[in-house]
């Protein structure tokens, strides 16, 4: 599916996830055998995006190293303070100019 050869598609994936009390950051959390990142970008990638950020933040080594040997296609841009959703899209709106079309995830 070319869904739109101008979408470009940004998941918010920096947070901690406190009440899960774990040093795993949450988005590496696994159901059935595979992180939940991986779903999210697993059907992301269905769209055929022009881009697809990843916003990361805690323990942004891990989750880095996870997209890069598994969505390379991926980028990645770090929230270095986790200040909340609103700042995490602060975060992305240096990489674009002029977007017709952004979907947060």
């Amino acid at each position: 599916m070319n869904f739109s050869k101008d979408l470009s598609v940004v998941i918010l994936a920096a947070g901690k996830g406190k009440r899960m009390k774990s040093e795993i950051p949450k988005v590496l959390h696994q159901i059935l055998g595979q992180p939940i990142l991986y779903y999210v970008l697993s059907l992301v990638g269905k769209l055929n995006p022009k881009n697809i950020f990843t916003v990361i933040g805690y323990r942004k080594e891990l989750v880095s190293e996870y997209i890069k040997n598994n969505f390379p296609q991926t980028k990645t841009v770090t929230q270095e303070n986790q200040l909340g959703t609103a700042h995490a899209v602060c975060a992305i709106k240096r990489r674009f100019t002029v977007v017709s079309t952004i979907w947060l995830f």
